[in-house]
């Protein structure tokens, strides 16, 4: 097999950073051609060229769309074909949404028990797994440091809320993981102090603080011209990412779900909004320390905000009484915007129409399916 195929073509294209890029089409093409040439399936190929040639730029493309086949196939359970407009297709990856009317009180708080519940049957149905401990073992292993993302940035009635963040600590430690390697983090400690966390930067129990505690890389990151120094936390203190964003829109991005919650992960977003934040919110989400470290992505629905965003607008929450959990952060991002889109509907609002367009750019780089109908949505009511 042509395993000299990533060497000779990453001569080809190169961005203005010194960073080779090849296109998508470009990849796509040199895939097709070594299927015919060698008879095999995309799959065998994915698995052959991750593993010679995973330094290089089609390596990494490949292991990439690899992750992606491997989340939808291997770790979730039911069919592996659902209905798409041309017929059946292939499911490439699956969403779970769980909702629950007992999940928030009347204000929106989120209510312990009842999420949760809501949690552990998320990741069962994701993985496939009846226990819970086993499902959570597909996330992070005994040894693993893990972070949980959460955003506090528009304060404590719309950030991520203290009873999702726990009820995901409370599974990890059923698959091992001690409480002390777990961080809860974000930008600033009184962000998350705001948003109703409680501090604390000692290593013999659960962390929680933010970058300010630590800082940012010194070296700049350049990403087809995308600069930006990532989180230390993120960078130094944790081996697993968990992204736990809370579902609302963004006057510029659209929506601002997983892929925006990495705005929080390093020192200048406010560089990063021009475009509707294309491409620059997916560039980021491309760097290999947040693309090999993202292992699952819990959405916050449980109070959400539809118009107004990214700051608190009482006028636009709403409570759905959700969770919305996936291995995929595009196909994750895809599903929110809907439930966005839906409510939207419902009050009489426009469409976001392309304003979300970082997610069709995120997949185009390979970090996850933006195509609707290879996306499984595991819909779950609870009482």
């Amino acid at each position: 097999m042509r395993l000299w195929l990533g060497c000779e073509l990453m001569s080809e294209d190169k961005d203005i950073t010194g960073n080779q890029h090849m296109s998508i089409d470009k990849i796509e093409e040199e895939i097709d051609k070594i299927l015919a040439h060698e008879r095999m399936d995309r799959r065998e190929l994915f698995i052959r060229l991750a593993k010679g040639i995973g330094f290089l730029v089609l390596g990494t493309y490949i292991a990439n769309r690899f992750d992606i086949a491997m989340a939808g196939s291997n770790r979730t359970g039911g069919s592996n074909e659902i209905s798409g407009s041309g017929g059946k297709v292939k499911i490439k990856t699956t969403i779970v949404k769980v909702t629950n009317a007992n999940s928030v009180d009347s204000s929106g708080e989120g209510q312990d028990g009842p999420v949760m519940d809501m949690v552990s049957r998320a990741i069962r149905e994701l993985t496939g797994e009846k226990d819970v401990a086993k499902a959570w073992s597909h996330v992070a292993k005994k040894g693993d440091r893990v972070g949980l993302k959460v955003n506090c940035i528009s304060g404590q009635h719309l950030s991520t809320q203290v009873p999702v963040a726990m009820a995901i600590v409370e599974g990890l430690k059923k698959a091992g993981i001690r409480e002390q390697d777990i961080i809860i983090w974000d930008r600033t400690d009184r962000e998350l102090t705001r948003a109703g966390y409680s501090l604390n930067a000692n290593t013999d129990a659960l962390r929680c603080f933010g970058t300010d505690k630590i800082g940012y890389q010194k070296e700049e990151q350049i990403i087809n011209g995308t600069r930006f120094k990532l989180s230390k936390i993120l960078t130094e203190e944790i081996d697993v990412l968990i992204n736990v964003p809370i579902m609302k829109n963004h006057g510029g991005a659209g929506i601002t779900l997983s892929l925006k919650n990495n705005y929080g992960s390093h020192s200048n977003p406010g560089e990063h909004h021009r475009y509707f934040c294309d491409p620059d919110c997916a560039n980021i989400n491309s760097h290999e320390v947040i693309r090999k470290k993202t292992r699952l992505i819990v959405v916050d629905a449980l109070r959400a905000q539809c118009n107004g965003g990214p700051g608190d607008k009482p006028r636009w929450k709403w409570d759905p009484g959700m969770i919305l959990m996936g291995f995929d952060t595009v196909a994750t991002d895809l599903i929110g915007k809907e439930v966005i889109e839906e409510r939207r509907r419902e009050i009489g609002l426009d469409s976001l129409g392309q304003s979300a367009r970082h997610i069709v750019t995120a997949s185009k780089l390979g970090l996850g399916v933006e195509d609707r109908n290879a996306i499984q949505v595991m819909d779950i009511v609870m009482p």
